[in-house]
């Protein structure tokens, strides 16, 4: 914001007080956007009404609980219900498991949905060229 735009005489002015508000609470504005903002805001309503839902809303947000934990560890209790011997373990980065294809019939099915679609093209091209040469 450069001062011409602070100068007009009151026709912008909401409009630049209102891309203001925010840094204005959150004291980033320099000495001479702080002062205009200031002065605006005393003697507009809609923008002292903006400026107090900004400041109602930072302190919702400043309000609430930086972290979320349990009162107690839950982990024990996961454990315990689970049948799974591997769950035992926190899953951390070295823990975490691997997806694993161990059986074949798996494999197959895989290679196969990969496979079929590409040979019938294959196949479908091959009986067009015949018919075009026939």
């Amino acid at each position: 914001m450069n001062e011409r735009d602070m100068s007009q005489d009151g026709t912008n002015d909401c409009s630049i007080v209102e891309e203001l508000l925010s840094p204005f609470v959150d004291e980033e504005l320099n000495n001479e956007a702080d002062a205009f903002v200031r002065k605006h805001i005393d003697s507009c309503i809609a923008c002292t009404r903006k400026l107090d839902e900004i400041k109602a809303t930072v302190d919702g947000i400043n309000a609430l609980p930086t972290e979320a934990t349990p009162e107690q560890d839950l982990w024990p209790g996961i454990v315990a219900g689970s049948s799974d011997s591997e769950f035992a373990l926190p899953l951390g980065p070295s823990h975490r498991r691997r997806w694993r294809w161990s059986n074949p019939a798996l494999w197959a099915a895989g290679l196969a949905a990969l496979l079929v679609p590409g040979a019938v093209g294959v196949a479908g091209m091959a009986l067009m060229r015949s018919d075009q040469r026939e």
